[in-house]
């Protein structure tokens, strides 16, 4: 992820067929190391919707294996992040 993460010509804010971003599936599966990662590069937007509407925050939340929870109290600690 740091290697990806770190190449400028990457767009993390990439959407997938679903809508999704890399943050957007690093919040779901509970990735807090990557979460971090993505939330530091410039230009990261973590509010973006996937088609559904669900947002990098509300992915978390709703999906409580693992390392969630830190992903949530990440999110929220983020200054950019709407709750």
């Amino acid at each position: 992820m740091e290697l990806l993460v770190g190449q400028e010509d990457i767009n993390p804010d990439m959407l997938d067929n679903s809508g999704r971003t890399l943050l957007s599936w690093a919040a779901q599966e509970g990735d807090d190391g990557a979460v971090k990662l993505l939330l530091e590069r410039e230009g990261v937007n973590p509010n973006l919707s996937d088609k559904r509407g669900q947002t990098p925050l509300s992915l978390a939340a709703s999906n409580w294996r693992g390392q969630a929870e830190n992903v949530v109290k990440l999110l929220l600690g983020w200054e950019e992040v709407n709750p």
